[in-house]
């Protein structure tokens, strides 16, 4: 579980990372600052960098946040003699019914070439 925690925790970096880099090239162009030339124009800069880099992580961060479990990584998410999925005898019998499968397959070796 601690795997798919970290796995979706850099799943949620990754995405803000990109959104914040697509959001500011558009903010760039859509405002009236110029990069290029001999009469660049920065003054929109800090607000562009306050909503790039600051905002928009924010927007997106915490409320992912809020489907993480609140529960301990050792805790059992499920409850699975509340929840009943199977009866008793019918839980018993796909246990037996899988593992008379595997005891039957032939195992298969490597012939020498």
């Amino acid at each position: 579980m601690e795997s798919a925690v970290f796995s979706y925790a850099v799943g949620i970096a990754t995405f803000c990372f990109m959104m914040s880099q697509l959001w500011g090239s558009a903010i760039i162009r859509w405002s009236s600052m110029k990069t290029v030339g001999t009469n660049c124009n920065f003054d929109e800069l800090p607000a562009i960098i306050g909503v790039c880099q600051i905002l928009l992580p924010i927007i997106v961060g915490l409320p992912a946040t809020l489907v993480i479990p609140n529960r301990l990584q050792t805790e059992p998410l499920i409850d699975w003699t509340k929840e009943r999925w199977y009866e008793e005898d019918e839980r018993d019998e796909l246990i037996t019914e899988s593992l008379s499968r595997v005891l039957e397959e032939p195992i298969e070796q490597e012939e020498d070439l």
